[in-house]
């Protein structure tokens, strides 16, 4: 792999050599069914599944450093939400133990202020 070059990769792309390159993280989006019974306040569960969908368990082992994901690098994009938890876990398929996946829930919390304010408060 030439130093310059970075597959899409986690933080730490380790070769069979020892040697490891430090690549930027990829960026990824996307979108969870929420319920908005208790809006504006409520709390959502985003569950997303990190799997190798080319590479078995011997080639790719997709490994948990911590049962809970760390928020140091986080920086918050909305005042909107919170974040309340982000577990973690692995899961093995029974029936084939090659096949793994990283699971987490992203549960996070809406800030009621603005809500409170421009739509309940106004109703009363």
């Amino acid at each position: 792999m030439a130093p310059t070059k970075c597959p899409f990769t986690p933080t730490r792309w380790s070769h069979m050599t020892a040697a490891s390159s430090g690549c930027p993280p990829p960026s990824t989006r996307s979108a969870c069914r929420i319920e908005v019974r208790h809006f504006p306040f409520d709390q959502q569960n985003c569950t997303l599944k990190f799997r190798s969908w080319t590479y078995d368990r011997t080639e790719t082992d997709l490994v948990l450093r911590s049962d809970v994901a760390s928020l140091d690098d986080f920086t918050p994009l909305s005042g909107e939400w919170d974040i309340v938890a982000l577990p973690g876990w692995r899961n093995e398929n029974p029936h084939d133990h090659n096949d793994v996946d990283t699971t987490y829930d992203f549960i996070i919390w809406r800030k009621p202020l603005f809500y409170t304010i421009n739509l309940i408060i106004p109703a009363c």
